[in-house]
């Protein structure tokens, strides 16, 4: 008998069995599907029950709505595949997603509809074009608020109650432990990068006053936006700030769902610390210490570029519009040169959202840079744009997404970054940090000699490419530590 137990909602099973044709549809084929979407379900459930009764056991009220990450979800339950002697589909986690949401168990925050960042486009290419002034335009949309999905558990959920139900698909028994193992052995291994980052975490710290100040700040802000559901998650965040302490223990955290994982395509790291949005991670104290945030400038698309020019060095060597580039990006003008194209294509929306909302102009630029292999036939005035001002990059774009699925460009892409700024970074630095992605978190005396590493790091990851510039060595010192800045 499994000893492994899913927390769900009471009664569920009984309201499967009248209200969805999805689990009808199961029961008609074969009664083992239908038992083994319901540990699905029940996993699905549990994702979004466990880490709040957690925290908040019974006051209901303050249950928080939750990123489900696909990447494990879709791990434990299992991807869509056909079932050979009947050759139907068995559901993916999606499926029971919105199956669930269509009988009133769960709701998303922005109604459960992804948007396409290019439908975004069209929507603000229409906002630039009303004859209103700078002070007077719509908020442009977010792609935050459009393309994450948080889920959250229903009036009808919480009243229904949660049970314990025992798993039985032992599939899925497997897969779930091992994602457990897969997420935490590494976190007791004393020497090992996953146990250093948890430790690091435990240091954390937040001072309520400093936490009041910003939240205060950053919630006029939202409002004056009319961004109502970032200001109530704001609000979920802030509550959470305030419980977390120095005095955790390494068990309680390693324990607690989700709190922290590794991506195992491109070894991310995720906690609560890098999901927080910068104004927090900013006052955040080491042992009552301030903090340092130090990033890359335009980190994921130069580290395309460094990658793609270290190869060319290697083989043909580079030239004068090489060296330029490769300055522009150690500038931090990656995303001006896109900009400077928006007249020239007529997207004067661009223009508003490069002045008003900088962060999502670079979303918008990203977005380009990872999503599906552009179609020369019918090109976007974003396709012609990077063909245009890159042209290497926009072609080895093109060819690799042709042939490993577009998808491969972001996973390179971050596998890039984690080699720079977890497996390179914590070998060398002896200090207290934490990987925040693109940036690393670092105490703030400790600035100048880890964006001295990162700098000195970065050139032995595209030796070639930095030896055949033929600068003198502290030449070579000023171009890649301007890479860096601090936040």
């Amino acid at each position: 008998m499994s000893n492994v137990q899913f927390l769900s909602v009471c009664g569920l099973e009984q309201d499967l069995l009248l209200n969805s044709k999805l689990y009808q549809d199961l029961d008609s084929r074969s009664g083992k599907l239908q038992q083994k979407a319901f540990d699905k379900i029940n996993f699905l459930l549990d994702s979004l029950i466990r880490p709040n009764y957690v925290k908040h056991k019974e006051d209901y009220s303050n249950y928080e709505p939750i990123v489900l990450n696909t990447d494990i979800l879709s791990r434990v339950t299992g991807k869509n595949r056909k079932k050979k002697e009947e050759n139907k589909q068995v559901y993916y986690y999606r499926e029971y997603l919105d199956e669930l949401i269509r009988l009133g168990y769960i709701e998303t925050l922005n109604d459960g509809r992804y948007v396409s960042k290019w439908q975004i486009i069209k929507d603000n290419e229409k906002i630039s074009k009303e004859n209103l002034t700078s002070s007077d335009k719509k908020p442009l949309r977010s792609f935050s608020e459009v393309t994450s999905r948080q889920y959250r558990l229903t009036p009808k959920a919480i009243k229904k109650g949660f049970s314990y139900y025992t798993v039985l698909d032992t599939s899925l028994i497997n897969r779930w432990k091992k994602e457990k193992v897969d997420n935490t052995k590494n976190l007791v291994k004393v020497d090992s990068i996953a146990h250093k980052i948890v430790f690091n975490l435990c240091d954390l710290s937040f001072d309520n006053k400093d936490l009041k100040l910003v939240s205060k700040e950053r919630q006029k802000e939202l409002k004056e936006q009319g961004r109502k559901e970032a200001l109530e998650f704001d609000s979920h965040i802030l509550e959470g700030l305030k419980s977390i302490s120095s005095k955790k223990t390494f068990k309680d955290n390693i324990n607690h769902p989700f709190w922290y994982y590794t991506n195992s395509k491109e070894g991310r790291t995720f906690n609560y610390f890098t999901n927080l949005p910068s104004v927090y991670r900013k006052i955040a104290k080491y042992r009552g210490n301030r903090v340092q945030v130090i990033d890359m400038k335009s980190a994921l698309p130069s580290l395309l570029i460094l990658n793609l020019l270290n190869k060319k060095a290697k083989t043909r060597g580079i030239n004068a519009d090489d060296f330029e580039l490769i300055n522009d990006l150690s500038s931090g003008l990656f995303y001006d040169k896109i900009y400077k194209h928006a007249d020239t294509y007529g997207m004067d929306f661009l223009s508003d959202l490069y002045e008003l909302k900088k962060p999502e102009f670079k979303k918008l630029v990203l977005s380009k840079i990872f999503d599906r292999k552009a179609d020369m036939s019918k090109p976007k005035e974003m396709d012609l744009i990077f063909r245009a001002e890159y042209p290497m990059l926009f072609n080895w774009m093109q060819e690799v997404k042709e042939k490993e699925g577009y998808k491969y460009v972001s996973r390179f892409a971050q596998y890039l970054e984690s080699e720079l700024f977890i497996r390179r970074f914590f070998k060398h630095f002896k200090g207290w940090s934490l990987p925040v992605h693109d940036s690393i978190v670092v105490e703030e005396g400790m600035r100048d000699e880890a964006r001295l590493l990162l700098a000195r790091l970065l050139y032995t990851m595209f030796k070639d490419l930095f030896e055949s510039l033929k600068l003198s060595s502290k030449e070579l010192e000023a171009l890649t530590t301007n890479f860096f800045r601090y936040e």
